[in-house]
């Protein structure tokens, strides 16, 4: 016999007496929401915090590497929102690092002053009138 047979018997059937279950009361929609409005906030909070935390605890272990401060940042030239220009001092020589959204370009040392460059170059001649 098919269940489908059974089911319908059941429900005919005088032996067995079938009461079909009471409805749930209807969701309360607003509460629902705001409990997903506030388990949301504070997923997103909780989230913020690790970030933040990460950051801290990143940061402070750069700074404490650098101690010796064999490598300080100068000066950043941001020339758009993906190209800059950095200027660093490695162990006390001046470098110009040039970056793009790909990452290091290129690596340029300089000399400590410029007095040395501009004795080695000639001063223009004057064009004949």
């Amino acid at each position: 016999m098919p269940p489908f047979a059974l089911a319908l018997f059941a429900q005919t059937s005088p032996a067995f007496p079938y009461a079909p279950p009471t409805a749930p009361p209807p969701t309360d929609l607003f509460g629902a929401l705001l409990r997903l409005s506030l388990l949301a906030a504070i997923t997103l909070a909780i989230c913020g915090g690790v970030i933040w935390w990460v950051r801290q605890a990143t940061r402070k272990r750069i700074l404490a590497a650098n101690t010796a401060g064999r490598l300080v940042l100068e000066a950043r030239l941001p020339l758009d929102a993906r190209n800059a220009v950095v200027l660093l001092r490695a162990d006390g020589h001046p470098v110009i690092v040039a970056t793009d959204a790909l990452g290091l370009k290129s690596i340029t040392p300089l000399e400590p002053t410029f007095d040395a460059a501009l004795d080695a170059t000639e001063p223009p001649t004057p064009a004949a009138p």
